[in-house]
């Protein structure tokens, strides 16, 4: 268990470039500190490092592999004893295992995920080969071949599992620590909310709208050629790039307006209190301010441009329709201009309703407003208003 925290921790503090380095360097001393310990017990054997180099070729991969087998191998050979050579062998086997496992893995195109350790749980086994392997083994250990092949068996699937589980759910704490610590930082640098936040305000905008008619737009904002600029740029360098954008966007708009980033390359946004005709030129000054802001000198013309799906509330039947429709939107003017399209291009004329009562058509004149059906004294002060 303290081995999975402490893997754990590495994939907590280290970076992708030097996590599989320091995963097997973690599973070589915890393996290390396993063999070292004076332990004597009568009956079966227990191989306690099998599970840890198995976990070494899992998650480190053969950089993991290789960092963790330097030790456990110099260790084993200064303990010596009757087979120093087949402990040697089954230790390498044990961590090739894991290797391959985390090939095939990666080799099927599937996500790495507990299915991993039992693939791993269920092989660990072949190990227990290396003690019939002729010449290996000396003779006054070839009559307990059997007995040791026994406990192997039935230790090495189970400790495998549980240690492969264990370090499983310290890494998805992990994971879930830095995605939070990251989005922190990134909020606090570029000022949007985060997407739980958003989302609670799209619904609670959807609300008003149903009850009072107040309208509102969501627009999906996306980096234009996001497949180059990913060649180009990697790692901190690529978040860094991002955050200059996100920066730009919120410049753009106003203070009451929401802004969340959704993918690694888009944001959504929310104008409350807007219809689809004024958006426009929110959509514009967003893309021309990312445009005159956001330069990089190793880019074609050193300009980051972005793309811009509009989308009203007026019509639709559900909460998320804005969404679909504000993809769609994207997908259509990403079809008439590669980079930095807006669509709709040509508004439809709507009505604006600012609050029940007061109707009026886009590009009429005042004269023209509707006025509210009724004729009691509350009517004539909202026609005189």
């Amino acid at each position: 268990m303290l081995g999975a925290v402490v893997l754990g921790v590495v994939f907590d503090h280290t970076t992708s470039a030097r996590r599989d380095l320091c995963v097997g360097i973690a599973c070589g001393l915890l393996a290390c500190g396993l063999m070292a310990m004076s332990m004597r017990a009568s009956g079966f054997v227990i191989d306690g490092r099998g599970a840890v180099l198995a976990a070494a070729g899992l998650f480190g991969g053969p950089i993991g592999a290789v960092a963790a087998l330097p030790l456990p191998l110099f260790l084993r050979n200064e303990i010596g004893g009757p087979a120093v050579v087949t402990g040697v062998v089954s230790m390498v086997a044990q961590a090739m295992l894991g290797v391959a496992v985390q090939h095939l893995r990666k080799r099927g195109g599937g996500a790495f995920e507990r299915r991993s350790v039992l693939w791993l749980a269920a092989a660990s086994p072949l190990v227990i080969l290396a003690l019939y392997i002729p010449g290996l083994a000396p003779a006054s250990t070839a009559g307990l071949r059997a007995e040791i092949a026994v406990a192997l068996l039935l230790w090495l699937p189970f400790s495998t599992l549980v240690f492969g589980l264990s370090t499983m759910n310290e890494l998805s704490r992990a994971n879930r620590l830095r995605a939070k610590r990251f989005t922190g930082q990134f909020e606090r640098a570029t000022g949007l909310i985060d997407g739980t936040l958003f989302d609670a305000q799209l619904m609670q905008h959807w609300r008003l709208h149903e009850r009072y008619g107040s309208g509102y737009v969501y627009m999906l904002v996306s980096i234009d050629d996001v497949a180059a600029l990913r060649r180009t740029y990697r790692g901190a360098d690529w978040e860094r790039l991002v955050v200059d954008i996100a920066r730009a966007l919120r410049g753009a708009i106003r203070h009451c307006d929401l802004c969340t980033r959704t993918d690694i390359d888009r944001f959504a946004v929310l104008l409350p209190h807007t219809t689809l005709p004024l958006a426009r030129p929110v959509a514009e000054r967003i893309a021309s301010r990312v445009a005159r802001t956001v330069t990089r000198p190793n880019m074609p013309n050193g300009r980051i441009t972005v793309s811009i799906g509009i989308a009203d509330v007026d019509g639709t039947q559900l909460p998320l329709d804005v969404l679909g429709i504000a993809e769609g939107e994207l997908f259509l003017a990403n079809g008439r201009m590669a980079n930095g399209a807006i669509g709709p291009v040509e508004p439809v004329r709507k009505i604006v309703r600012s609050f029940p009562g007061a109707v009026i058509e886009m590009g009429s004149a005042p004269s023209e407003a509707v006025p509210p059906i009724g004729n009691d004294r509350h009517a004539s002060r909202e026609r005189a208003a």
